[in-house]
């Protein structure tokens, strides 16, 4: 067991709102080691009423690719979670683009956007999403987050206030989980090369080695 799992491990057997952060911690990991597939554009072809348009803009030399649906200064963004893309919302989005304008992001290192050797936070993801705002002249925005994209639309809505009209939790909090330096050493884990290795073992610690990845 490496040092930075049993640090982890101490810190959350003090208190039961670690230990949920550590299953929280599971459940990212479980979505990051499935087997993921790109419908891509696709599942908007088969609705006539909603006409997609595959773009990308670029921040700090990263490309960042997006979806568009329709027109207007206002528009329903859409922000995935940890290790998906924008086709995680493949079945919302052709009812929401009857109504209104339809943005689906691919967060930096996700998705067809650019994936840098970078440290990608909080505040990168929220410049990611002003970036296709700006690329696609939308002024204001009513952010839909899942998952980790409820945190990004609430770092959003911390730099860019003006530009957000409402935030939409989908399985996500928006609170924080537990303090940074807690989050910070269990997400340095899966940074690393040995992150399959790092949830392997936070399994075996949780549910016994029967359930290790």
């Amino acid at each position: 067991m490496t040092p930075t799992l049993k640090h982890a491990l101490r810190i959350c057997r003090r208190q039961s709102l670690h230990r949920l952060i550590f299953f929280a911690v599971f459940l990212m990991l479980v979505l990051a080691m499935a087997p993921s597939r790109r419908l891509e554009v696709s599942f908007a072809r088969d609705d006539k009423s909603a006409t997609a348009e595959s773009r990308s803009t670029t921040l700090d030399g990263i490309r960042i690719h997006y979806v568009n649906y329709g027109k207007g200064s206002d528009a329903l963004i859409l922000i995935h979670g940890w290790t998906m893309n924008l086709d995680n919302w493949r079945d919302q989005v052709a009812d929401f683009a009857k109504r209104n304008r339809v943005i689906a992001i691919d967060l930096p290192g996700h998705g067809l956007s650019d994936k840098p050797q970078t440290t990608y936070s909080m505040d990168l993801f929220a410049r990611a999403v002003d970036a296709v705002m700006r690329d696609a002249k939308v002024k204001r925005a009513v952010l839909v987050g899942h998952s980790m994209g409820t945190p990004v639309a609430r770092q959003f809505y911390r730099k860019y206030p003006e530009k957000t009209l409402a935030i939409v939790v989908v399985d996500g909090v928006l609170r924080p989980l537990g303090d940074k330096a807690m989050m910070e050493s269990i997400m340095a884990s899966f940074r690393g090369p040995k992150y399959k290795e790092f949830g392997s073992q936070m399994l075996s610690s949780m549910f016994g080695p029967g359930l290790s990845a």
